[in-house]
């Protein structure tokens, strides 16, 4: 029963220093699926999946405003078919971003809450891969890095809405 009330006590006091320094630290984990759009093009084009995650960090003020970051490792990417001869190829492009967003935004603070945050969030590119396979041959897979080829700066920006 002794150790229920000291662990009672101890995580009320630790959430009670979080709160009263307004400042929030998690995780991020998520699913990204990405594509390209390209109207006047002889690929075709299909959604890649790929996954971000990372740490995360707020910073909440009396006023309802806040502000975070969040460091994130990131991959994303687009897969097309071409015909090559009486073969198909799958071609996909891969690519490895660490990404620091940044934003602002406000909350309200009632039972029921909505919040709204704008930022950037600049990336740079790790690695980038070229993957070519002929369809339906699994032994005929080509990996390339093609970092190189590519900007090695993406900068993006974000805009969020919720409730709770």
């Amino acid at each position: 029963m002794l150790r229920i009330i000291y662990f009672s006590l101890l995580f009320i006091f630790l959430t009670h220093i979080s709160t009263a320094q307004h400042s929030y630290f998690g995780l991020a984990v998520g699913y990204v699926q990405s594509n390209v759009k390209a109207e006047k093009s002889s690929f075709q084009f299909e959604n890649s999946d790929g996954y971000a995650f990372g740490f995360s960090y707020d910073r909440y003020s009396e006023s309802h405003f806040y502000w975070g970051t969040d460091l994130l490792l990131i991959r994303q990417g687009y897969k097309r078919k071409l015909m090559a001869g009486s073969s198909n190829l799958d071609l996909t492009e891969e690519f490895y971003y660490l990404s620091l967003p940044v934003k602002i935004g406000f909350k309200t603070k009632e039972k029921f809450f909505g919040f709204g945050s704008i930022g950037l969030s600049p990336s740079i590119l790790l690695r980038a891969n070229f993957i070519s396979q002929e369809s339906g041959s699994p032994n005929s897979r080509i990996k390339d890095d093609i970092s190189e080829f590519r900007n090695k700066l993406d900068i993006s920006g974000i805009a969020t809405l919720g409730m709770g």
